[in-house]
């Protein structure tokens, strides 16, 4: 191989190592938790919720069937769950 192709294949390398790094999920800043839901349940819940559009710091409750997720802005965010041991999120609605 050639100086150039050399550097052109490390160029590519370091690009994509670097995208890589950049697809990580960032992680939420939760004010408070008072849901009582597992911990990655609640990370999912928070990520879900500052997709669509609440601002950190975020809270997060528990309001019968449902987790409450509210932050620094007017917008709250209602997420249905299923019921058992092991809840997952049956639906979501931001307002």
């Amino acid at each position: 191989m050639n100086k150039r192709t050399t550097t052109a294949l490390l160029t590519m390398l370091v690009l994509a190592a670097s995208a890589g790094v950049q697809a990580k999920e960032k992680k939420i800043n939760i004010k408070e938790n008072s849901s009582g839901l597992p911990a990655a349940l609640s990370d999912s819940i928070a990520q879900t919720s500052v997709s669509m559009g609440v601002k950190e710091p975020i809270s997060i409750s528990r309001s019968g069937d449902s987790a409450v997720v509210s932050g620094s802005t007017g917008t709250v965010c209602r997420i249905k769950l299923s019921s058992g041991d092991n809840p997952n999120i049956m639906g979501i609605s931001c307002k």
